[in-house]
C-alpha cells in the first residue's frame, strides 16, 4: 500500500530501480551502478555497516510518521 500511495503522489519510493535511467535522462553517460544493502539499525557485526545502519534508522524514523500521515490522509483509499 505504501508503494502504491507513493506512486500515486508522484514520489516513487523504489528509486534504486529508476535512478540510473534518470541520470541518463539528465545527460550523463558511461554510468556504472553498484547497489549496496544498508541495514536499518545497529544489529550487524561490521562496524562500518553498524554506523550506516544507525544513520539509516534515524533518517527513517524522523520522516516516516509525517510522510505516512500525508499519504494516508490525502491519498489513502
Amino acid at each position: 500500500m505504501f508503494r502504491h500511495l507513493c506512486a500515486k503522489s508522484g514520489k516513487r519510493i523504489d528509486t534504486e530501480e529508476t535512478f540510473g535511467d534518470r541520470i541518463e535522462a539528465a545527460g550523463f553517460t558511461n554510468i556504472h551502478e553498484k547497489l549496496y544493502k544498508v541495514p536499518v539499525g545497529d544489529w550487524v557485526k561490521s562496524p562500518l555497516l553498524k554506523e550506516a545502519g544507525r544513520f539509516h534508522k534515524a533518517q527513517l524514523m524522523e520522516g516516516w510518521e509525517g510522510y505516512s500521515m500525508f499519504l494516508l490522509t490525502h491519498l489513502g483509499e
